[in-house]
């Protein structure tokens, strides 16, 4: 299996918060907003990542009735 990263630039094609430059409400959450592999498993690396975001994304919609997610 190949692990792909360094397809989708932040700064070019998403900014810091993964959101798709001139995209509504579409973010990039993958291994290929990487700037070099992960020296540790990538699909870990990944799913670590996913679900930070996805918590991070959940607070900024909620705010404190996210609580402790």
């Amino acid at each position: 299996m190949a692990h792909y990263y360094r397809g989708c630039h932040v700064g070019n094609v998403v900014d810091g918060e993964y959101r798709v430059l001139g995209v509504f409400k579409l973010r990039v959450v993958d291994s290929s907003t990487f700037h070099r592999s992960p020296g540790t498993n990538p699909q870990e690396t990944v799913m670590m990542m996913d679900r930070y975001m996805g918590v991070k994304i959940l607070r900024e919609r909620l705010g404190r009735a996210a609580g402790d997610l």
